[in-house]
């Protein structure tokens, strides 16, 4: 077991809060600046997928096992598919608890427990209580170089966003400001590669059971992940092999052990995505390719140069379990460009092994070479007549610091911004939820209703219910459909092609509000085949006859 004692855990319980108040700063900004007349939407950033996350969410708030997707128009059968948030929703569905507020009690949670694992686990690499202490302190707060790139005025380069910016699953303070289920995902790599070296030194199956749990876990959470598990433990059981002269089979039993609690549900989801045609589209939509290596290097950078003489050390250490780190970051990093649909949701988690490497490079390699460099002593000397080798390190963790979390606070300050300006789709007129709200309360959850892209997004995660288009990854058919929405709502486009739109997807109502007005100067009040059942000051929604012509 780690050597952590209640003094250490406190700590680090103490600066886990402390990341978790400041991640949560951009919402509490979010609520409590709401202009009148607008709604905080409760997600500060990639909305689409959050609104996703929270459909599944609100479909096991209404008591459903299996979600049916929302964002597409044909008829389909539901499956137990994004299990982690049908079952936060099942806890509302327990608990009373609103579906927004289970979203952020989600983050709070799961996102300490993380930080927390990421402290138990740094325990096991690094025995120096103060080495803990830096490499915890860059897990909870570090990033990359993006914000030197973004001094030259650039956000993206070689076609895609910068990482610190773009990927919340690369690091720990994004993943906690974001998404619970990448808090999450990341804890259980944790826990299983915890729980494996448990059981490889005191040699108790009770871990390999835990292990076991978590890989089944983690399959329900994201199954391709269990790549990155397979992987480092395969690779790591090689290095046993190697180093110990034996034939790991007690540790390849418990491995095989993992696996097989974890093939139930990746089996099932095979099945799922090869024939179910609704998830099937979804699948073929979906996917999340790396960009250029360049972007890790820089998403990556000051670890990494802080890293390198700590993996060349490891690798010719005799200790296997000492191995793990660098393994998982070397399995990562061929995994992100390996032919696989979800490349860089890879980086989730490798962000700790990474500030554990680091670490270990900064006092095993920097520090005792920097101590000798007159300038820096300097530096560290002005107020002090003697050299303190202690201050002297202190001083360049805080270098290092100075250059890691600058990408973090833009973060924030960008987010911070969002909340003053308040812009759509993160804020929402109240007008318009009214209508949506009206749509829940009179209608059926699958009546169709044909919105602009955005309203068609918010939609299923406010009330539920199906839309025409909505959602990049799940509306099947998805490019074909936003231009029969573009379509639709132009002046000249004729009325009999509306009408067969109309029919063939089965579109029970069409909203009309600020976002479809600008698609085009169609005028729905002067249609023969629509019939106003709500209005307000902001939005308009039409029933579909059902004898149109």
């Amino acid at each position: 077991m780690p050597d952590v004692n209640s003094r250490d855990l406190r700590l680090a319980t103490l600066i886990g809060a402390i990341t978790i108040a400041v991640a949560f700063l951009p919402y509490a900004l979010g609520y409590l600046l709401e202009a009148p007349g607008w709604e905080f939407g409760g997600v500060v950033m990639n909305f689409e997928d959050a609104h996703g996350y929270l459909a599944k969410m609100r479909q096991g708030a209404e008591g459903s096992l299996v979600y049916q997707i929302p964002f597409t128009s044909e008829d389909h059968e539901g499956a137990f598919v994004g299990g982690f948030f049908l079952a936060l929703g099942w806890i509302c569905a327990l608990t009373g608890l609103p579906v927004m507020w289970m979203w952020h009690v989600s983050r709070v949670v799961f996102g300490f427990l993380l930080l927390l694992s990421a402290y138990v686990f740094i325990s096991l690499f690094l025995e120096d209580r103060r080495q803990r202490l830096v490499a915890y302190v860059l897990v909870c707060f570090s990033a990359g170089f993006g914000w030197l790139v973004l001094l030259t005025g650039r956000f993206s380069i070689l076609g895609f966003d910068l990482i610190d910016f773009k990927m919340p699953e690369a690091h720990v303070f994004f993943t906690i400001l974001t998404f619970p289920h990448f808090a999450a995902g990341a804890g259980l790599l944790l826990a299983i590669f915890t729980m494996a070296m448990l059981f490889h030194t005191a040699r108790r199956w009770k871990y390999a059971v835990a292990a076991g749990v978590a890989s089944f876990l983690l399959a329900i959470i994201h199954p391709y992940n269990l790549l990155i598990v397979a992987g480092t433990l395969g690779i790591w059981l090689l290095a046993i092999a190697r180093k110990e002269g034996r034939l790991p089979l007690r540790e390849l039993g418990g491995v095989a052990l993992m696996g097989l609690m974890a093939a139930p549900i990746s089996v099932y989801y095979l099945y799922v995505f090869a024939t179910n045609p609704a998830f099937g589209a979804w699948a073929t939509q979906s996917g999340s390719p790396s960009p250029h290596p360049v972007h890790y290097l820089i998403g990556y950078g000051p670890l990494l140069i802080l890293a390198l003489p700590a993996m060349v050390e490891q690798a010719r250490r005799e200790d296997a379990n000492g191995l793990l780190p660098l393994i998982w970051v070397v399995v990562v990093a061929v995994l992100l460009y390996a032919p696989l649909k979800q490349q860089r949701r890879m980086v989730e988690g490798v962000h700790i092994p990474l500030s554990i490497l680091a670490t270990g490079g900064l006092y095993s390699y920097y520090l005792p070479r920097l101590e000798r460099s007159n300038i820096l002593r300097r530096l560290v000397t002005l107020r002090e007549r003697s050299f303190s080798p202690r201050r002297f390190r202190n001083f360049v963790v805080f270098l290092v610091l100075v250059v890691a979390v600058p990408s973090n606070l833009y973060i924030l300050a960008s987010l911070a911004a969002t909340a003053v300006r308040q812009p759509y789709p993160f804020f929402h007129e109240q007008a318009e939820n009214e209508a949506i709200d009206w749509l829940g309360e009179q209608t059926e959850p699958l009546d169709t209703v044909l919105a602009a892209y955005g309203t068609g997004s918010y939609i299923p995660a406010r009330i539920n219910h199906r839309v025409f288009v909505g959602y990049w990854a799940e509306t099947a058919h998805i490019d074909a459909k936003l231009e029969m929405v573009d379509r639709f709502f132009q002046e000249g486009t004729p009325g009999t092609w509306r009408v067969q739109l109309l029919q063939k997807y089965a579109i029970a109502y069409v909203f009309y509000g600020p976002r479809e007005a600008v698609l085009g100067d169609f005028n729905p009040a002067e249609s023969t085949y629509l019939s106003i059942v709500f209005a307000n000051d902001l939005v308009s929604i039409y029933r579909v006859l059902e004898q149109v012509s």
